[in-house]
This record gives C-alpha cells, sequence and structure tokens, in this order.
C-alpha cells in the first residue's frame, strides 16, 4: 500500500460520480420502480463517470460517449437474452468481453471503454431474468446516459490538465528561448529546469492523462520529446549560435516560432501549429552547405565544424518538428498519426484504406507476444468462468458472485501493480465492512441513502489517491448498499450469507488470478526486447543498402516485422501506463525506451530516403569497410541490449566517444577531385554522422535502462536483467 497523499482532480471526479449516481438511482427508483432499471440506471452512471474518461477534443468525446451508450444498449439486450442458458450465457460473455477488450487496438476509445462495456454484459448476464426484463433494464441505462454524459462535461471537466499542459507549454517558451540564443548558459539551465519540472509533475500526478487515446498519450510523448530536445544543448559539439551563420540562425529561429505556437496551442489558442517553414529551412541550410563545399569555400577543420553542426541542426529541427506534432494532438488539433512518435494507432481513412489498415493491426496483434492478446484473452476466460460458476450456485449465491466479478471488473487489474493478495484483501475487507454498516443500519432506508452518495464518493477515490486495495474495499460496500436499497436483506446478510459470501470471494479469486498480469513485467521487458531487436536488423540492413547505394522496398518484411514490434511496444506501454498509478512505475524511462526504439525506426527511414536524393553517391570504396564496420557495432550493440531485456545477460557498455569516423571523411571532402567524387564523400559523411547519432542514442537507452534496473532490489522494476 502506497503512502495516501491528496489528489484534487480525483476527488472532483469522485464528487462528481457521488453526486450524479444516486440522483440516476433515486430517479429511477421513484419514477420506474421494479428491481432491474434501478440496477441499471445506478451502475450504468457509474460505469460512465468511473470507469470510463474519454479524452480530446469535444464532439470526438460526445461521439465516443454516444457509441457507447449505444454498444451498451446492444450489450445489455443480448446479456439478457442468453442469461438463463448456462452455456449460450458462458459463451457469449466471453466471446463478447474478448471482442471489447481486443478491439481496443484499433480504436483508442475503444480501448479508453472496455472496462465500463464488459460491465455491461457482466451485469444482464449474471442478474438472470425473462426478456420481457429488457425494456426496463434499456430505460435505467438511457436515464443515466442521459443525466450521466452531460455531468461529464459541466462539472468539474478534466481538471488535470491545466496544471500539467500549463506547465508543457512553459517548457515550450524556455526551450524556444535557448534555442535563439544556443550559447546563453543561464537560458540552458532555465529550460533544463523547466522541463525538469513538468517532468516531475507528470510524474507525480496520480490521475495521470495517459489513457490509450491518442490526445492524452501525446502529453506523455511531448513531455520526453522537449527533455530529448534540451539534452541536445548538453552534448559536446560546435555551437549553433552565432558563429553557425545565417542559415542556421533562419532555421533557428523557424523552430523557437513553432514552439511559441504550441505553447500558445497548448494554452488553447485556435489552429493547428505548422512545421513547413522548418523543412524550407532546413532544406535551404543542407544546399548552403554542399554549395559551400562544392566552391571549396572551407578549409579542413572549418569544414569538419561545419558538417558537425549542420548535422546537430537538422537533429534539431527533426525533434522540433516532433515535439510540434505532438502537441497538435495533444491538443485535440488532430487525430494521432501513432503512439511516442511512430504508432498510437488510429484507423483513420474510409474504403479500402481503413479496411486493410484494420486488417494490418488486428495481424499484428494476433500474436502471443501482444499485450493486447494476451489480456484479451485473460480477461474473456476470467468472466466465462464467473459466468459458468454464477450459474452453478442458487441465487442468492450468484449475488455475491456478480461482487466479487465486478469488484474484480473495477480494479483495472489487467495492469495493477499491487500484488493479488492486496486485491483479494480488499474486497474482503469491503464485504466485512459492508455487511457491519448493514447489520448497525438494517432496513433503516434513509440511512441507506444518507449512506449511498458516502459510498460512491470513497469507491470512486480511494483506488487514485490511496491503494488498490482499499478501492476494492470501498467499490465492495457501495455494491452492498445499492443492492439492500433495491432488495433489502437487513440483519441477514451477516448471519445467513457466511457461505455465500465464501463462494462469492473464491470465484472473485479466480477471475483476479486469470485477469492477473502475472507476466506483466516480463511482457513489457520483452516487448522491449522485441522492439530493439527488430529495429536494430532494420537498420542494419537499410545502411547495408545505403553503403550499396541500392533502393529498397519500404513495406519488405523486415520493415513489417519492426513496426509490428513497435505497435505490439506501444500497446503494451500504454496499458501499463493506463493501468498504474503514480509511484508504482518508472513511467520516465519506459516511456523514454520506448521512444528510443521508435527514434531507431525513424532513423532507419531516414538511411531509405537518403539513397533517394537527388545529390546521394556511393560512398568511396576506403570508406565503405570503415562504415560496415561501424554497421556491425551498432546491430551488436542494440542486439545485445535486446537480450538484455529478455533478462539474458548485462547491459553492453555504451561508446563513451562515439566520434567514429569523422576524420577519415573529412579527408575524403577535402581531397575530392571532381564533382561525382564530391558527392560520394558527401553522402559517407551523412552517414557516418546518422550513424553516430545511433552511438549517441546508446547512452540514454543505458541511462533509463539502469534506472528501471535500480528498482529491481525492491521488486519493483519492469526490466529484470540477468
Amino acid at each position: 500500500m502506497r503512502r495516501w497523499r491528496p489528489d484534487p482532480a480525483a476527488l472532483k471526479s469522485a464528487a462528481r460520480a457521488a453526486i450524479v449516481m444516486p440522483v440516476c438511482f433515486a430517479l429511477v427508483t421513484v419514477l420506474v420502480g421494479g428491481n432491474h432499471a434501478p440496477v441499471f440506471a445506478a451502475f450504468g452512471s457509474f460505469a460512465l463517470l468511473v470507469l470510463v474518461e474519454f479524452s480530446g477534443r469535444t464532439r470526438s468525446r460526445l461521439l465516443a460517449y454516444l457509441g457507447l451508450a449505444i454498444a451498451g444498449a446492444f450489450l445489455i439486450t443480448m446479456g439478457t437474452l442468453v442469461a438463463e442458458h448456462r452455456l449460450a450465457a458462458t459463451a457469449v460473455a466471453a466471446a463478447l468481453t474478448f471482442l471489447i477488450f481486443f478491439s481496443g487496438v484499433i480504436n483508442g476509445y475503444l480501448a479508453a471503454a472496455r472496462t465500463a462495456a464488459v460491465l455491461l454484459i457482466v451485469l444482464p448476464v449474471m442478474i438472470p431474468a425473462e426478456p420481457s426484463a429488457i425494456d426496463d433494464r434499456l430505460l435505467g441505462w438511457a436515464i443515466a446516459c442521459a443525466i450521466a454524459i452531460p455531468a461529464v462535461f459541466l462539472l468539474w471537466r478534466q481538471p488535470w490538465t491545466s496544471e500539467l499542459r500549463r506547465g508543457c507549454a512553459e517548457a515550450c517558451e524556455a526551450l524556444a528561448r535557448l534555442i535563439e540564443n544556443p550559447d546563453d548558459p543561464r537560458l540552458r539551465d532555465d529550460a533544463n529546469r523547466t522541463v525538469t519540472a513538468v517532468r516531475k509533475r507528470f510524474l507525480a500526478t496520480p490521475h495521470r492523462p495517459t489513457g490509450p487515446t491518442g490526445s492524452a498519450a501525446a502529453v506523455a510523448a511531448l513531455i520526453e520529446q522537449l527533455g530529448w530536445t534540451t539534452s541536445l544543448f548538453w552534448r559536446d559539439g560546435p555551437s549553433i549560435g552565432d558563429e553557425a551563420g545565417p542559415g542556421a540562425a533562419r532555421l533557428r529561429t523557424a523552430c523557437a516560432r513553432a514552439l511559441r505556437g504550441s505553447s500558445g496551442v497548448i494554452r488553447g489558442a485556435e489552429g493547428n501549429v505548422e512545421t513547413g517553414d522548418i523543412d524550407e529551412a532546413r532544406h535551404d541550410l543542407v544546399r548552403d552547405f554542399s554549395r559551400r563545399v562544392t566552391g571549396g569555400e572551407v578549409g579542413h577543420e572549418e569544414l569538419k565544424l561545419d558538417l558537425a553542426r549542420t548535422f546537430k541542426l537538422r537533429m534539431l529541427s527533426f525533434s522540433i518538428t516532433e515535439a510540434v506534432g505532438f502537441t497538435n494532438v495533444a491538443a485535440g488539433r488532430r487525430r494521432a498519426p501513432g503512439a511516442l512518435g511512430q504508432r498510437w494507432l488510429r484507423v483513420v481513412g474510409t474504403g479500402r484504406r481503413k479496411a486493410a489498415a484494420a486488417e494490418r493491426l488486428l495481424a499484428e496483434h494476433i500474436n502471443p507476444r501482444s499485450a493486447w492478446l494476451r489480456n484479451s484473452v485473460r480477461g474473456a476466460i476470467g468472466i466465462g468462468l464467473a459466468v459458468f460458476v454464477a450459474d452453478l450456485v442458487n441465487a442468492q449465491n450468484a449475488f455475491w458472485v456478480v461482487l466479487g466479478t465486478l469488484s474484480v471488473l473495477r480494479s483495472n487489474a489487467i495492469g495493477t501493480e499491487g500484488s493479488v493478495f492486496s486485491a483479494m484483501l480488499g474486497t474482503v475487507a469491503g464485504i466485512v465492512i459492508g455487511g457491519a454498516v448493514l447489520f448497525l443500519i438494517g432496513d433503516h432506508q434513509p440511512l441507506l441513502w444518507i449512506a449511498l452518495p458516502v459510498a460512491v464518493l470513497f469507491a470512486s477515490y480511494a483506488s487514485h489517491a490511496i491503494s488498490f486495495a482499499a478501492g476494492q474495499a470501498g467499490f465492495s460496500v457501495l455494491v452492498m448498499v445499492l443492492f439492500n436499497l433495491i432488495e433489502p436483506v437487513g440483519l441477514e446478510v451477516g448471519l445467513v450469507r457466511i457461505e455465500d459470501v465464501a463462494i462469492g470471494c473464491a470465484v472473485s479469486l479466480v477471475v483476479g488470478l486469470m485477469m492477473w498480469p502475472r507476466g506483466a513485467r516480463v511482457l513489457i521487458a520483452h516487448s522491449l526486447a522485441e522492439a530493439y531487436d527488430t529495429a536494430s536488423r532494420l537498420i542494419a540492413s537499410r545502411v547495408k543498402a545505403a553503403i550499396e547505394g541500392r533502393e529498397v522496398d519500404p513495406l519488405d518484411s523486415v520493415r513489417n516485422e519492426a513496426v509490428a514490434a513497435a505497435d505490439r511496444l506501444d500497446a503494451a506501454l500504454r496499458q501499463r501506463l493506463d493501468e498504474s498509478s503514480a509511484g508504482q512505475i518508472d513511467a520516465e524511462s519506459l516511456v523514454a525506451l520506448t521512444a528510443c526504439a521508435s527514434r531507431l525506426l525513424r532513423s532507419s527511414h531516414a538511411f531509405r530516403m537518403m539513397v533517394l536524393m537527388p545529390w546521394y553517391e556511393t560512398p568511396p570504396a576506403e570508406m565503405a569497410s570503415r562504415l560496415y564496420a561501424l554497421n556491425q557495432r551498432i546491430l551488436e550493440w542494440y542486439r545485445e541490449c535486446a537480450i538484455a531485456f529478455h533478462g539474458g545477460g548485462g547491459l553492453p557498455v555504451p561508446d563513451r566517444d562515439p566520434v567514429a569516423a569523422a576524420d577519415p571523411v573529412i579527408d575524403l571532402i577535402a581531397e575530392a577531385d571532381g564533382r561525382e567524387n564530391l558527392h560520394a564523400a558527401l553522402s559517407a559523411a551523412w552517414l557516418t554522422q546518422a550513424l553516430e547519432y545511433l552511438l549517441f542514442l546508446e547512452r540514454r537507452v543505458t541511462h533509463h535502462a539502469d534506472r528501471l534496473l535500480a528498482r529491481s532490489e525492491a521488486g519493483r522494476t519492469d526490466l529484470q536483467v540477468g
């Protein structure tokens, strides 16, 4: 159990639920009555207010909630129709649970709604009724939607965004000032301090915006990208300030302007931030460099500095472009094209393009290494088992099976860091506390109505701000109070149903074990290993083709395998962040390691595109062997890193002096005879610089992997390196 600390954002969200859910329940109880409509109004509003949180633009969020409302009606109808047929109910509940979980890979909003959607199939299945009850159940759900959905937009809407995004805006502005004056140590310290502050704020927020929708996940990626950009100014190398010339000044101005535009958008300004002027300034910079070299305007030492300076400026421009992209997504101005610089896959487009994208996504995740597939299968088995056991016991026992199952669903246990013991202990404690409360209250209805909002408040708030076990206990108490309002049992709950409690807890334990990520740490470690292994092989193949001057198929098997591995890593990371609270994992290092894997993929694309440039020529023979050796060195390092992530050994030592072949390349350029030889030497120079960037990246990978490994003594790391 982690140390309690107040969480104002979670408290406001819980207060909203404590107000709206009892209102829905009371309204339906008075106007409709019966045992069906009130249950579905109460749990339906709880699902909409507590179990799901859509982020992004208002229109997109509203459509997502309306889509969940329609899907909920379908699930309630299907569940009611099969509830009285044991095998059919088991099969339908398991199949729909699998589809609900697995569909999240296609669309972020589907992923965000999975727990609420499964609740809407579990309730009708595990509370059997005649088909005639469908109308009352749908009416209760409809009233819940009519009240809860507007409340989401009107009462304390996404309270966490203001402080965190304000920090992101301040970091963008500080970095813009540094880019305009890169040689000012005061501005460098200020930018580093501001970015560090927003990172700490992000990691310390218990109710972090790290959900699976692109807008929320982009916040994490933006913070990581700003940190990476700031690190470029602490790297040894030539100045990119005034002495770098007017071309560098134009590029810096464009980058600073884009960052200030990002700050404005984050604060609520209209429109998107565009990067066309950055691309244009970067192209002009490279053309000016080539012209100076071709015209013989620079000497040997100046050429060496100019080459390194140009490459550093290009890295800066690409990094700012990435940050701008994340900003547009985080502000809800654009749909997410992918995750952490590469994926966050969301199917867009129409017709064949959309179908092909969905087919590719599903094919990538029909894989035992996929977090989506594993969790989907685990959830389907768990829910199917609960339904089957509920039908084996009598009606009274089935109530407690419902209690146990709903408690496990409420827990988001797929990614929770706590132990199975603490989860089940919380459920049992909730049943005991709830039994004591009901023993004291008996069938006194006014006191039960007073207890209801208190139970809702605690159940909604406890898991965010206190502990996972406390959340389990709170939800168990809530269910007991609610059902006693619907069907009073008074003192009998503590005397007659001891056997029922034992059966319910036993089923809850089994379901918890089935849904628990026993391999959660192993899974993310293996996902990291797979991503680094496939990306390094892709890099090696692209560099080899560039050295040989060959064009390659951009959709060959090596590339497709690497992209699929990146998708699976992204899925594992997003679920890990979404379902773990602050302080339980080193989110910063996990995000950084995933971002580094994404940068390897982007580098492979740059090597492929280099061959297509009109100025590109095959590097001279005397440089080819050096480039092959450097390429092999990089391949072996990242593959050893992947093996270490799998637990097969220690992390390899990064190259402390990544400048590997600068002098020979400079000599070739200086001694080039004729335009063709010069272009070949320049091609070798760009290849060398790009490979040295990957050597530089090794240090960042090692730093964050070591931070994760440092937590292993406490048993809290996501990596177990042998």
